[in-house]
This record gives structure tokens, sequence and C-alpha cells, in this order.
């Protein structure tokens, strides 16, 4: 009997000593989100329920688990896979169990309406909705709780009214494309944060990068936001360029910022 006790418990240690191959119900949650699309043919050969949808032998389509050791899932990558759907009836709960998910896409797709309710999804670093049928106002504290995003894409959809001021609250946001929409009212102050997170560690740098705000907050900040303006290539960038030792801006569009190719 004494045998039997110590088997079992050396049993029990070990299960809960082992790792999982990938993490519990992850599949089950992706496949909610996936059966809430109108359309989501294309994903069906590959999302299937109760198979790990990190299996590298087997990989869901647009699913990616690098970054965790394909352990769990960190990235969505759906873009360009004619899938369709109405933003309200997205389902973003099943989303934010994802707990590793930090990136993002759903680009060039027929999705419409509303935008969903991403801002759930509170660890994201990279959110990119360019090229859907996204419309409507973005409510002002829509962002309040993405404090960790990176990256966002909203171009090329049909957003009204103001942009929302929450997005100068981003301290992390280092891309935007918002053009080809139709934004209206005055730009938000991107500047405030912008210009105070110059890492330049010399003089002629840090010269560089306050003549550049300074000209930035000159041309924009009462500038009215027009659905011309962001659509137009031309008005379309605010850019920084982090180098080894250096960051400068270069003021062209107070709606996107993108990073050098080294950043």
């Amino acid at each position: 009997m004494a045998a039997v006790r110590l088997f079992l418990l050396s049993l029990f240690v070990f299960c809960l000593r082992t790792n999982p191959s990938h993490a519990i119900g992850e599949d089950v949650h992706l496949i909610d989100f996936k059966e809430s699309l109108k359309d989501s043919s294309p994903l069906d050969s590959s999302w299937i329920k109760g198979s790990n949808p990190c299996d590298a032998k087997k990989p869901w389509q647009g699913i990616d688990c690098s970054d965790t050791g394909s352990q769990a899932v960190s990235a969505i990558l759906l873009m360009n896979r004619g899938l369709s759907g109405a933003g309200p009836d997205l389902d973003i709960d099943a989303l934010s169990k994802l707990g590793s998910l930090r990136f993002l896409s759903l680009e060039n797709n027929s999705f419409s309406g509303p935008l969903p309710e991403f801002n759930q999804l509170s660890s994201l670093r990279s959110l990119f909705l360019s090229g859907n049928q996204f419309s409507g106002e973005i409510p002002q504290g829509y962002f309040d709780k993405m404090g960790s995003l990176k990256k966002l894409h909203l171009a090329r959809n049909k957003f009204t009214g103001p942009i929302p001021g929450s997005l100068t609250k981003l301290s992390n946001l280092m891309e935007m494309w918002l053009q080809e929409n139709e934004f209206s009212g005055s730009v938000p102050s991107f500047e405030q944060n912008l210009c105070s997170r110059s890492t330049c560690l010399t003089t002629s740098c840090k010269e560089k990068f306050r003549k550049a705000c300074q000209d930035f907050q000159r041309r924009f900040s009462r500038e009215t936001l027009t659905s011309a303006a962001l659509s137009s290539p031309s008005n379309a960038k605010l850019r920084w360029h982090q180098h080894q030792e250096r960051r400068t801006i270069s003021p062209k569009n107070p709606t996107s910022l993108a990073p050098s190719p080294s950043g």
C-alpha cells in the first residue's frame, strides 16, 4: 500500500511539473473567434478544434507562435485572406483569452461596421486593420488601456469624426497610419509625446531633434484635419529614424509615424 501511495504521489508531482506542448484551450478560443466571422471559409482547412495551433508540422493558417517558443499564440496574421464580418459581431473576448497575443493583423479583408473592442487586448503591441470597411466614429477614450501599443494601422477605412485624443497618451507608439479615412476636426497634439522621447546622445543630434519638433509644432499645431489632407501621400508622414546613437524627426505628416528599417 505504501508503495502504491508513493507511486501516485510521484505521478501527481510529475504531472504538475510537466509543461503542455501548447497553451491549453487556445484552439477553442481561436475557433470561437473564427465562428464569429461572416465568412471564415479560408481558414476551414487548418483551424481544427482539438489540434495544436502552434504545431509546426501542421500549422494553422495565419497563426504564429515563434515569440513563445511554440508554446502559445503570439501573433494572428490574417491579412489578405478574403475574410468578412461585422465589427460588433467579432468575438474579441475570445482573443482576449490568448495571454501571449501581441500582434494582430486583419488588413485587406472585408470587415465592416464600427470598430470592434480591440481595446480589450491591452497587451497588444501591433494592431493592423488597414484596407477594410470599418466605419463610424472611434470613441475618444478608445485607446486609454492600450499602453503597450507600438504600431497602429487604420488606413483605408471609413472612419469619421475626430481622431481619438487617447492616441496622444500612448507613450510607446512608434508607427501610426490613419490616411484615406474621413476624419475631421483639429489634429491632436501628437508632438507633445514625440518631442519628449529623443534618445539622442550627442549635442548635434539633440539640436536637430529640437528644431524638427519646433518645425512640426509650428506647421501642424493649429491645422484643421481633413480627409483630403489624410489621403494625400505628400502630406502623409511624421517619421522618426532611430540609429545607433541618434533619433531625428522629419515632420511631414502628423498622422503617421514610421520607424526606419533598422528601428
